[in-house]
């Protein structure tokens, strides 16, 4: 398994809301393990909902948490061009999860 870059901002984000990581994965309903994986960038959650469900845990963005140093050299534009389309793609996902159950009962 490929090894990322440490999730720092991940780490930040629960330092400042004052939680350990067994705090923090129990609350997101993850194993412990599963969750220091994710900070150790040995893993990474499966989903954008996780992602949304992490986000709004520690009251941040999905934006601050993907945050990578590697982009800083986008411009302006560049950089608002990617968030719009994950924006953009985190609305579609949703819609479509929210739409699910209703075509099963239609059917």
């Amino acid at each position: 398994m490929e090894k990322w870059e440490r999730w720092d901002r991940l780490v930040q984000a629960r330092k400042a809301k004052g939680v350990t990581q067994k705090e923090a994965a129990a609350s997101l309903g993850i194993a412990y393990l599963t969750y220091n994986r994710w900070e150790n960038g040995e893993a990474f959650p499966d989903s954008i909902f996780k992602l949304r469900e992490i986000a709004d845990y520690f009251e941040v963005s999905i934006d601050y948490l993907m945050y990578n140093d590697r982009y800083s050299s986008f411009s302006g534009i560049e950089k608002q061009l990617l968030l719009n389309a994950a924006a953009l793609l985190q609305e579609r996902l949703s819609d479509k999860a929210a739409a699910s159950p209703n075509e099963k009962t239609a059917q």
